[in-house]
């Protein structure tokens, strides 16, 4: 009897890229399966990993074989998007003393056509959802300088694929000057 060249995956109706495929063969009678990640890709095994790097539909097929050297295919579209990759700039990394304002330029990149949402955290709160933040901090009554804030920056498009990165800035104390006459 020829295989069943059936197949599960980890992929939903749309995926984030960069996406890692794991596909399982599942039908009886297979031996071995070649795989066709439909990017140029190829690999063989009963159960494989694929990442795919660019967004689009990809046709994944399975050709399975069993012992006799028969074969039988199926395909499963794989629809991946792309994710916002955040990045930013801040105006300055260190203040000295224990308030001060810092601007954070967004140099999120996307080549999606949809909206981008924003969200910046400023040491775990969300305190702004606009393209670029500017922020008057304050160093907690009691703490003891140098203390340091975590900024964080995370894009979304419309369908959540979502990507952040964080960034320090920290508030040193004012240097002390010693004379002597």
């Amino acid at each position: 009897a020829a295989p069943n060249a059936t197949f599960t995956t980890n992929a939903g109706t749309l995926n984030c890229g960069p996406f890692v495929l794991r596909a399982n063969a599942t039908g009886n009678n297979v031996v071995n399966v070649e795989w066709d990640f439909g990017d140029g890709s190829r690999a063989t095994g009963i159960n494989v990993n694929h990442t795919f790097v660019r967004m689009g539909d990809y046709t994944v097929t399975a050709k399975a074989y069993n012992a006799q050297g028969c074969t039988n295919t199926s395909s499963q579209v794989v629809r991946v998007s792309e994710s916002p990759l955040a990045t930013f700039n801040p105006s300055i990394t260190e203040i000295c003393g224990t308030t001060g304002n810092a601007s954070f330029s967004n140099q999120t990149t996307y080549g999606g056509t949809d909206v981008v949402i924003y969200k910046w955290w400023v040491n775990g709160v969300l305190v702004s959802n606009q393209r670029d933040l500017t922020h008057h901090f304050v160093v907690p009554n009691g703490a003891s300088l140098p203390y340091q804030f975590k900024i964080k920056l995370e894009a979304s498009n419309m369908v959540g694929c979502t990507s952040s990165q964080e960034k320090i800035l920290q508030f040193n104390p004012f240097s002390t000057a010693i004379f002597s006459v």
